[in-house]
Formats: structure tokens, sequence, C-alpha cells
């Protein structure tokens, strides 16, 4: 009972840790951060993206589990910061001009995030959830991450850039995380790149990927998208990520994966929250 109640705690306190990377992320790309809207916009806008990250975090202990067959939905418990997100999540957007597209991708950010957590089974068919599919499930984190904190404006072709640049950033990490999770994830014979190419082959790739991210951020730049303190956010990011990749090994401590890992996407946030549009 209670390592469960750890566990949970545990899952709360990193739901609001990439609740905030999240929220500094996004605010840097939407409209009303470019002086189109009022401030209140603004923080209402960031408190949505709070909200929809914590759900979706926050609702990963245990995975909710859909029973097609007997119409049966299981998790745990719903408490009420749960419920307080999901209410958010539903008015919030009535109380803000947020652009159809932009609403289109927050919109595919959520259910990417729910494939992500929510099995189900049907009869002889049964399906943990996307994070249990090799590849798949980076593919899909990181889509859900890009969607939610750099979505792709119709008006401004080379958003496509930074939509990437966020994408590989997000999927260098995940597949660091994996390394994180390779023993448990062996358990679950869940198949992951760690487990099928190694720890060196898999920390190649994501610097491969990291240093991919950024290229698209130059590209923006010389195209005049962004300004260079965009650029140099991404480039330091990049390097601090890289640098800290090469550190974590299989049997490095959870406390250091955090510091190492996540605190690195709440770094990437902080800087580009920082950078200057202008």
């Amino acid at each position: 009972m209670k390592n469960e109640k750890l566990k949970e705690r545990t899952t709360i306190y990193y739901a609001v840790l990439m609740a905030m990377s999240a929220t500094l992320m996004g605010l840097k790309f939407f409209p009303a951060a470019n002086g189109l809207h009022s401030t209140s916009d603004i923080y209402l806008h960031g408190l949505l993206l709070f909200s929809g990250t914590f759900l979706a975090y926050s609702i990963s202990f245990p995975s909710p589990f859909l029973d097609i067959s007997r119409g049966k939905f299981k998790h745990r418990k719903i408490n009420l910061l749960i419920l307080i997100s999901f209410l958010l999540c539903i008015t919030l957007p009535f109380f803000l001009f947020i652009p159809p597209g932009y609403m289109i991708q927050y919109g595919l950010a959520g259910l990417l995030s729910l494939f992500y957590y929510t099995g189900f089974s049907a009869k002889k068919i049964r399906f943990g959830g996307a994070r249990t599919v090799f590849l798949l499930k980076n593919i899909v984190l990181a889509l859900a991450w890009a969607f939610a904190t750099s979505p792709i404006s119709l008006e401004e072709t080379d958003s496509v850039f930074l939509f990437f640049n966020r994408f590989l950033f997000v999927m260098a990490l995940s597949l660091v995380i994996d390394i994180r999770d390779i023993t448990s994830d062996g358990q679950k014979r869940i198949i992951t790149i760690p487990a099928k190419a190694g720890i060196l082959p898999t920390k190649i790739i994501s610097g491969i990927l990291l240093i991919a991210g950024t290229a698209f951020t130059l590209k923006s730049h010389q195209t005049g998208f962004i300004p260079l303190s965009i650029f140099t956010a991404s480039a330091i990011s990049t390097l601090s990520t890289i640098i800290a990749i090469a550190f974590v090994q299989k049997k490095s401590s959870s406390l250091l994966f955090l510091l190492l890992v996540d605190g690195n996407l709440l770094l990437h946030g902080i800087l580009f929250s920082l950078s200057n549009n202008n």
C-alpha cells in the first residue's frame, strides 16, 4: 500500500514537471505571445497547456484500460487534481481565441497521449497502449509534444522547421528514457531500441536526432522565420542534452535521469521562453 501511494505521489510530481516544461515551450509560439492578444490570454493559454500535459501524465499510473467486449473502463479513483485538469481542458478553449488549425493539433496531442497510455481488449485482441510497441511509443510521444508545444501555423510555412525541432528533441529524450527503463521494459516484454541495438548506439542515435533538430532551427533562422536568439536557445539546449546523455548509463539512478534527462527538457523550455521573438 505504501509503495502504491509513493508511486502515485511520484507520478503527480513528475506530471507537474512535465506540465511546467510543456507550458514554457508552448507559450513561445502561441499567437498571443507575439502581441496579438491580451496578457490574460497568454496566461490562460499557459494554464491550458499545463492542464493538458498534467492530465496526460497523471493518468499514467496505473494506465487506463478499456475492455470493449464488457464495456468497462478501468482506472484508479480519479482524484481532485485530475478532475480539475480535465475540466480546465474542456472549458478554457471557450475563453480563448485559438486558431482552428491550432485547436486541431491540440486535439491530436490529446488523442495521441491517450493512445500512448490507454490499453484495450476486444475478444481475442489485446493492446497495451502505444508505449508497449517498438518505436511507435517514441514516435507517438514526440508527436504529442510537438503538436502541443510547437503547432504548425498555416500562415507561417516555416513553422514546420520548429515543429520538427521539437519532435526530434523529444524523440531523442524518449530513447534515453528507454535506457533507464530497459530492465522494467524487458520484464514486460517491451522491445525498445536500447534493448535491441545497445546503449552506445542509442546514445549516438539520440545525439544525431538532437543535432538534426538544431539544424531545423538554423534553417528557420536563415530564412528569417526565427531570430538568432531562438536558434541559440536550441543550440545550447542540444549541447547540454548531449553532454547529459554521455553521462547516463543503464545503472544510473532515477534521480540522475531526472536531473540530466527530464531536467534538460525543462531547461529547453526555459531557454526557448527567454529567447527574443524580435
